[in-house]
């Protein structure tokens, strides 16, 4: 009876040890089959922008490659649905009625709205077949990837298609006629070119022609404080920092340099018109807008003009990043994949050069350079901002962003009119934290 059981048990051994094999030996093949499943073949990727003008053409003619290139059969069809408000409400809309694109192009702040419906790219940037290499991910510059990064998770919700960056732009021979041969490199240097260049030319007792074109937007404020080695949010999302000693002494500077009376008030429509015609001799301004730049200086006549980061002092250079990103929207398995597809050509450097090219977007990788030579030749501002990538910060990706930013824009506006900007900033992230907190 002792033999026949121990025989037995042995058979059963055997028998498991058999059926544990073929488990172990089926699993890959197992999963190879799942992954079989989500085939990109043939799928059509609906993607909605707010392009139009020579960016709906460029976005076009990309588009057009990637259809006739890829292995897939994918087909991406553009929909163009107005500006990007226009686009935000359509959006919202589709996602109500459950019709949604499988892409879209937005600001990173303007998508988490939409909740659930985004699907983070993360998963396919890891994926082991589909994503990107540790090659891509060391030549992609860090500080692009943090356009569209959820900073609680650190994961990335979109790929950008380019940035633009904050960089100072000097009249040289304005400079140069009161012997300033270099772009203000520190604040105090600012603040002594700002009050130098200002003049009364028609002796009046008032000036007429100033030193800074002052426009308080979100993205040059942002990079005011980055220069000085301060930052807008916490590296978690959590809480505002804006108000640190950083941000307190970029709005002294501000306040001192203005109270001086080398500060003019330009807008957003205004500002490169106010520094073509002379008005202004110093102005800040996104990377996009230097080719602007060009045209209206050569349309007044011409004067030389340079390109120099933000000022920083004994601190390391660096540059303030922002831009449109790629984003997902929940729709099939197949879809989403042949989604990813795209963005990830679109992505690669062939592609991130062309894209510069056309638009005058910065790139997202760092093997763009040689591709980009004609073009550095040709706006030197461009390969200065370039050359900063390395070194680039990421303009805040938060829910939160607008309303932050006008906190922001009313503190600034309001130290420089005289008041206490150590109070006005502590105001301001007291208000933002109940923002980020909600």
């Amino acid at each position: 009876m002792g033999c026949m059981m121990k025989r037995h048990f042995q058979i059963v051994l055997m028998g498991l040890g058999s059926l544990f094999l073929l488990a172990a030996c089926s699993t890959p093949t197992a999963q190879s089959a799942a992954n079989e499943i989500i085939r990109p073949e043939g799928q059509e990727v609906i993607v909605w922008h707010p392009y139009d003008g020579a960016a709906r053409e460029a976005l076009l003619q990309q588009i057009d490659e990637f259809n006739a290139v890829n292995p897939w059969r994918i087909v991406v069809v553009p929909e163009y649905h107005g500006a990007a408000e226009d686009l935000g409400r359509d959006l919202a809309a589709a996602a109500q009625a459950g019709a949604m694109p499988e892409l879209a192009i937005r600001a990173p702040a303007e998508v988490w709205s939409l909740g659930a419906a985004v699907v983070p790219m993360q998963t396919y940037v890891d994926d082991a077949r589909f994503g990107l290499t540790e090659d891509d991910l060391a030549d992609l510059f860090p500080a692009m990837l943090d356009i569209a990064r959820d900073p609680k998770l650190k994961t990335i919700i979109g790929l950008p298609l380019g940035g633009e960056g904050v960089v100072l732009v000097s009249n040289s021979d304005r400079l140069a006629a009161h012997n300033y041969f270099e772009p203000p490199s520190s604040w105090p240097l600012f603040r002594e070119v700002c009050q130098a260049i200002t003049r009364d030319t028609t002796n009046d007792g008032q000036p007429d022609v100033f030193g800074f074109g002052f426009n308080p937007r979100a993205d040059f404020a942002t990079a005011w404080l980055n220069s000085r080695g301060g930052s807008i949010i916490s590296d978690d999302g959590t809480r505002a920092s804006f108000n640190a000693a950083e941000g307190v002494n970029t709005l002294r500077t501000l306040q001192e340099t203005a109270s001086s009376g080398c500060f003019y008030r330009t807008t957003d429509e205004d500002m490169i018109r106010e520094f073509a015609r002379g008005k202004v001799g110093l102005i800040f301004a996104q990377t996009t807008q230097l080719p602007e730049i060009f045209d209206a200086v050569e349309a007044r006549g011409g004067f030389r003009w340079s390109v120099a980061p933000v000022p920083y002092g004994r601190r390391d250079r660096t540059l303030t990043i922002s831009g449109p990103a790629w984003f997902m929207l929940r729709s099939t398995p197949q879809r989403q994949l042949a989604a990813w597809l795209f963005v990830r050509w679109f992505s690669e450097t062939p592609q991130t050069v062309r894209w510069s090219q056309l638009t005058g977007l910065l790139p997202l990788r760092q093997s763009a350079a040689q591709g980009l030579a004609a073009e550095f030749s040709l706006n030197a501002g461009l390969k200065v901002a370039f050359d900063l990538l390395t070194v680039a910060r990421a303009q805040p990706d938060v829910p939160q962003w607008d309303s932050i930013a006008e906190l922001l824009i009313h503190a600034v506006n309001a130290a420089v009119d005289g008041n206490d900007p150590e109070r006005l900033l502590n105001e301001a992230a007291q208000a933002a934290d109940a923002l980020l907190n909600q």
